[in-house]
């Protein structure tokens, strides 16, 4: 583990890395490109011109055909659809939910189903007893496969394209965490989510760099998930440590029904192959993913090149589903730098350059996970064990002094969960389980200069473990009403070692116990009313226990959030779904990341409400908006006047559509076109009590898609108007002392294309 302390930072060997691997010049990088773009086009027409003179005889006088789609009353009388092999740890039952194993030419070509328009949220029937998620007393979105197929995404935070309230962005820096804006709650790089993999936790404890509790979930791409669970608001004792706005419970896929192969290009020398292995009929069933992928960029010194292998294997064991998986994950990048607004807007500064040509980094990491889950009931036993080593190196230079540090952080950490819930009928269920995980990790920062650590800012050796009590159970008075409590008791122990003042070493314990509520009451047939209040919690950081200046205090206790909803969401005429949420949150010793470092901006209390809506006027079609608006306020601001959480946008619209067509006999068009818009994100220039706000931010993402019996062939293009607007905003100052807001500059266009074929 010590290690890393004497190694030099090898933001040298990423120049050179780029040079060997990405060394020829940006015009004839683009130029390559250019000519992938136009032979994957060039193979898409042919492929689709053989299709047709295939089936012409068929086909030739065929109108176009509809193609049916599962709207909620149709949707929730297929969910008899035999379970999915090896199905979710915290959500096995696969039998009452929509099957992950629907097989057609469009599933097997992966970009969406031609039997059903994907959608997030109409799975409405809350008052089932039941293990799923959806099913609490919140307002719950899933995010199915059939959606991420049809999805244009360059980051994961695109597959969040349609989830109310939900921003989520990369930060531009390579594979330092997408940061993640629920219920306006965004203490950057997701510190204020739980996010989790197949029941494994994705938030690192006192990493240095992206603060207490930041989530990388990088290394996953599209074809690896199945499904997306955002459960909004602290009320599943399932989840831990950091579950404060919102859990983010990701379920990866067991199987494809057939191998296959993708390969995309598209803008700024981006090229991607994805083969994939796997089959349905195979026993044991194999489900193996490999992604290479490199991008030159928009701007200067913007590479970024990975290497990400998923490997995963279900095998029947007595009543359930065993599954093993390995995944091996490396990256490169470098990073451009965050430029000032307005010398940018004035052409001082090209938007493409970068601020600092030799920033970077790069991740190494890799974990073994071994998940069991009933195959055909809810009620049984549940287990998940896992061990990762996670290595990450990145720097970040500050304006306007170009001051450059560097943030090496190295961990192993292992854990389990594993508990068991007893099923009594349709009555009641009781989950009685514990959870353990222990990190052993070394955080350091390091000035540098000239590619040289000048100076160390902070080192800790620190070993944390966290081990956890939970209990939850729903009841059934009558058919109408059903009630959830939880309870959550966590114990953590911190040995932190202070290299730069070993006088600021030592030990703590702290704990917290958080009880949940709720209830939800279904007065007629797809429609339900909630209401729930809970208590989520965040473990404090070693940073502030151990400080490299002034005196230690391992006597902080853990910061709770307390968080109430009421709501509802319902189906009608079996094409309309509305969802309508309002909550409120009082958080304790909030932090947020300024110039990359963690502060604590005190106590904070958040006002809000979500409404989300989606139509269904054919069977191959849908339309969907939402509308997201929250009054986000520190309760006892460092500097009287400046109450308003920064960087917290005030209101977040997404719109969009989806359609189906069939062309001829096993051909389909599928198309998705989406908005989203952030408006009104405050900021404070130095002590003044005066909010400044940057340009809204709106972005149009857009997907084309023609599949036939093995083939598919898609274009995806990303539209962002704004020349001097960008989801990623802060503030610094410039050479004068005057305030100003950095941001990321964005191309107006982004282009995609690929081809995909199944064997």
């Amino acid at each position: 583990m010590r290690s890393c302390r004497l190694s030099k930072f090898p933001i040298s060997r990423l120049r050179r890395f780029r040079q060997k691997f990405c060394g020829i010049s940006r015009s004839a990088s683009r130029s390559r490109s250019g000519r992938l773009l136009l032979l994957i086009i060039t193979v898409a027409i042919l492929s689709i011109a053989a299709e047709f003179r295939a089936t012409a005889q068929d086909s030739s006088s065929t109108p176009l055909q509809r193609v049916d789609i599962d709207p909620p009353e149709r949707r929730a009388r297929s969910r008899d659809a035999r379970p999915a092999p090896g199905s979710s740890y915290e959500d096995p039952s696969a039998y009452d939910q929509p099957s992950s194993d629907t097989t057609s030419s469009a599933s097997q070509s992966g970009f969406g189903t031609g039997a059903g328009l994907p959608f997030s949220s109409l799975i409405t029937d809350k008052s089932a007893i039941s293990m799923r998620s959806a099913s609490l007393p919140t307002q719950v979105q899933t995010v199915t496969r059939q959606e991420i197929e049809r999805f244009p995404v360059r980051t994961l935070g695109d597959l969040f394209r349609t989830v109310p309230g939900v921003r989520a962005y990369s930060q531009g820096r390579g594979d330092v965490g997408e940061t993640m804006q629920i219920r306006g709650n965004s203490g950057g790089h997701g510190l204020d989510t739980a996010i989790y993999v197949d029941g494994v936790p994705q938030n690192f404890s006192s990493s240095s760099g992206i603060g207490n509790g930041g989530a990388d979930v990088a290394w996953l791409t599209p074809e690896m998930i199945d499904r997306i669970e955002v459960i909004k608001g602290p009320f599943s004792a399932l989840y831990g440590n950091h579950a404060q706005a919102a859990v983010i419970n990701i379920i990866t896929r067991n199987s494809d029904p057939s191998p296959s192969l993708v390969v995309s290009g598209g803008s700024f020398g981006a090229f991607r192959a994805v083969p994939v292995i796997s089959s349905d009929y195979w026993m044991p069933t194999p489900f193996l993913v490999n992604e290479y992928q490199t991008i030159d960029g928009y701007r200067d010194n913007n590479f970024y090149k990975r290497f990400s292998s998923f490997n995963k294997v279900t095998v029947p064991v007595w009543d359930g589903y065993l599954s093993a998986r390995f995944n091996y994950y490396r990256s490169d990048w470098g990073s451009p730098g965050y430029p000032l607004w307005k010398q940018v807007k004035k052409g001082l500064v090209d938007r493409r350059s970068a601020v600092n040509s030799d920033e970077g980094g790069n991740e190494r990491r890799w974990a073994a996970v071994l998940n069991y889950a009933p195959a055909q009931s809810a009620g049984g036993l549940y287990f998940t064990s896992y061990v990762e080593a996670y290595k990450r190196d990145h720097s970040f230079t500050s304006v306007p002094s170009l001051q450059e540090t560097t943030y090496p952080y190295d961990t192993l950490l292992y854990g389990g969960r594993i508990f068991y819930n007893f099923m009594f009928g349709n009555f009641a269920s009781l989950a009685l389980g514990m959870e353990g995980r222990y990190d052993n990790a070394v955080s350091q920062s390091f000035l540098v200069k000239n590619r040289q650590r000048t100076k160390t800012v902070s080192d800790h050796d620190q070993k944390i473990s966290d081990t956890a009590l939970f209990a939850q159970a729903e009841i059934k008075p009558v058919d109408q009403v059903k009630i959830v409590g939880g309870v959550r008791k966590d114990l953590f122990d911190f040995n932190v070692q202070n290299i730069v003042k070993p006088a600021n070493s030592g030990r703590a314990s702290p704990h917290t116990f958080n009880p949940k509520i709720g209830i939800v009451l279904t007065p007629i047939k797809n429609i339900n009313i909630f209401g729930n209040k809970g208590i989520g919690f965040r473990s404090p950081a070693v940073s502030d226990m151990s400080p490299t200046s002034g005196n230690k205090r391992f006597d902080l206790d853990v910061a709770k959030t307390e968080s109430w909803d009421l709501g509802f969401n319902a189906t009608f005429l079996d094409s309309i779904y509305i969802a309508f949420d309002w909550y409120q949150t009082d958080m304790e010793k909030e932090v947020r990341m300024i110039s990359n470092q963690p502060f604590n901006v005190g106590n904070s209390q958040r006002n809000g409400f979500e409404v989300e809506a989606r139509y269904y006027p054919s069977d191959v079609m849908n339309l969907f908006a939402n509308y997201a608006w929250v009054d986000a306020k520190v309760k006892n601001p460092a500097t009287t006047g400046q109450d308003l959480v920064t960087g917290v946008a005030k209101y977040v619209i997404k719109g969009g559509m989806e359609f189906t067509f069939s062309l001829a006999q096993d051909i389909k068009l599928l198309g998705s076109f989406y908005v989203e818009y952030i408006g009104d994100q405050p900021f404070y220039f130095g002590t003044s009590t005066v909010p400044q706000y940057p340009p809204a931010y709106v972005v149009y993402p857009i997907k084309v898609a023609c599949e036939g019996r093995h083939w598919s062939t898609f274009l995806s293009a990303r539209y962002q108007p704004q020349e001097f607007s960008s989801n990623r905003i802060g503030t610094a100052q410039d050479s004068a002392g005057v305030y100003d807001f950095t941001f990321t500059p964005e191309p107006m266009w982004d282009l995609t294309s690929g081809l995909k074929y199944t064997f």
